[in-house]
């Protein structure tokens, strides 16, 4: 199985007996999903690695549905500690990767700074996911999202 097999059949075990309600299981699957698949169509657009986006995506915001101690303002940090405790037990990325992937995720709801190219697709698809599913829902309607609308060609 790819990589991106591998993490999304792990993630759904996680979810499955994990998450801390059908709602929050529910919940999981459409965002996870929809920012890994999101991750994965700016990525290629700009030239940045799909294949470590989309991992990236699947495990950005993990803790938001299995910890119960979560909040907004925590979820990237302990987000961040399950992504690590993840990929090494199951080995798919080097080191290296494990430590970008782990990077992006920990600085994704940093939107107002500019980080690397990797780390601003995760931030910019999980505005684009939010922006999309969650209308009308004002704190995405920033000027990311505004970038996004134009870059994209979208007009909503």
């Amino acid at each position: 199985m790819d990589r991106i097999g591998t993490i999304r059949t792990f993630v759904i075990d996680i979810l499955k007996t994990q998450a801390k309600n059908e709602g929050s299981l529910q919940a999981a699957y459409a965002h996870l999903y929809g920012v890994s698949y999101m991750t994965a169509l700016i990525a290629a657009k700009r030239g940045a690695n799909v294949e470590l986006a989309t991992i990236a995506g699947m495990l950005h915001d993990i803790a938001s549905f299995i910890l119960v101690d979560v909040t907004s303002a925590n979820h990237a940090e302990k987000s961040t500690v399950l992504a690590m405790e993840y990929l090494l037990d199951i080995n798919i990325t080097s080191l290296e990767e494990t430590e970008i992937i782990c990077d992006a995720i920990k600085k994704h709801s940093d939107k107002m700074n500019i980080d690397s190219l990797l780390y601003e697709v995760l931030k910019d698809a999980d505005v684009l996911a939010h922006g999309l599913f969650n209308v009308p829902n004002k704190n995405f309607r920033t000027y990311r999202w505004n970038d996004l609308c134009k870059e994209f060609g979208l007009q909503i």
